[in-house]
């Protein structure tokens, strides 16, 4: 068995380095989670997944094992799961239904939370409206 190893991801760079999860949207499939940056009062922004086939949100702090795997990565807040724990599980779970072709798991960190996102398709960030 291989070991989960996190990369960043390009969008992760955009997000700042402190950030916080302010509010978690999920309708028919889209995953939108908004953000603000404690950096810079006011700056709001979203980040859509519009492909999401799962997601979980827990306490960084009950992820002491994971964190240490991002632990010297310090110039992002967005991964993606390389030999994924949680992907395999999903995919059995479906009874393989599902391929891991196009199936990407993502990682977001926020200043308390670990989000864990199954995804179809690459998030978009986008300046949020509210």
């Amino acid at each position: 068995m291989e070991t989960e190893q996190f990369a960043p991801h390009v969008l992760g760079t955009g997000l700042g380095l402190s950030i916080a999860l302010d509010c978690l949207e999920y309708k028919e499939g889209i995953l939108r989670l908004h953000l603000s940056a404690r950096e810079q009062q006011g700056c709001g922004i979203c980040l859509q997944f519009s492909d999401a086939l799962y997601f979980s949100v827990s306490d960084e702090g009950d992820r002491m094992r994971s964190l240490r795997l991002v632990s010297e990565i310090r110039s992002s807040r967005l991964f993606t799961a390389e030999h994924s724990t949680l992907l395999d599980w999903f995919l059995l779970e479906t009874f393989s239904a599902r391929s891991k072709d196009g199936l990407t798991h993502y990682v977001l960190l926020t200043e308390d939370e670990w989000v864990d996102v199954l995804s179809l398709s690459e998030p978009t960030l986008d300046s949020d409206q509210g």
